[in-house]
């Protein structure tokens, strides 16, 4: 009786290979989509602000609610509290709307009908909803 030579395995050997070669890409790719997110896995989810002139020709403040590694906790749907300050820290508007989702829209969100001198006042916006708190500053007011 003759011994095999060195590299043949044999059949048992190579699927027992490529299975554990398998499971190995699998679980890989399942560890990546079951941990995306920050460091503790967690989703990140930011506000940002934008001044725009709606579709009547009125001064709007837009807020954007973006999640980064995964879907968010809020969104088209969902009613976000919201509440602006000026400078002075002055509290100069608060409303609740539902977030939605325009046609080409870069994430779900709000808009609110702000008088344009109310509007460039602004400086920070709170916002609230489904356990978040969230804040962000107003972009500087562009000559």
């Amino acid at each position: 009786m003759r011994a095999p030579p060195d590299d043949d395995h044999g059949p048992i050997t190579r699927r027992a290979l490529v299975t554990l070669v398998a499971a190995v890409a699998l679980g890989g790719v399942v560890g990546m989509v079951l941990t995306s997110g920050d460091d503790n896995g967690q989703v990140r989810t930011r506000m940002s602000l934008e001044r725009t002139v709606g579709s009547t020709g009125a001064s709007e403040l837009v807020a954007y609610i973006r999640a980064e590694g995964g879907d968010g906790p809020l969104g088209t749907g969902d009613r976000l509290r919201l509440e602006c300050r000026d400078s002075a820290g002055r509290v100069v508007f608060r409303t609740s709307r539902t977030l939605e989702d325009d046609l080409g829209a870069a994430a779900p969100h709000m808009h609110v009908q702000v008088p344009a001198r109310l509007l460039t006042g602004l400086r920070t916006c709170r916002g609230a909803g489904r356990g978040l708190a969230l804040k962000a500053i107003m972009p500087p007011v562009r000559s």
